[in-house]
């Protein structure tokens, strides 16, 4: 039973470690801009919009 308990702990703390390093140390390499793909859709929006020669207006229409 012991034996148990002792590779239960190691194990636990092991599991422990790992969500330390998913959600602490490796969180700001991997995070995006909050805008991240929200402003490479603005910006091809944008450059077709400049390719068909037309322009956006403030309530989302041509102009």
């Amino acid at each position: 039973m012991n034996e148990f308990i002792y590779y239960f702990c190691i194990s636990f703390v092991g599991a422990m470690m790992l969500i330390f390093l998913a959600k602490v140390v490796m969180n700001k390499p991997i995070r995006k801009d909050k805008d991240y793909y929200e402003a490479g859709e603005r910006e091809e929006e944008m450059r077709m919009l400049r390719n068909a020669n037309l322009k956006k207006s403030k309530n989302g229409g041509r102009k």
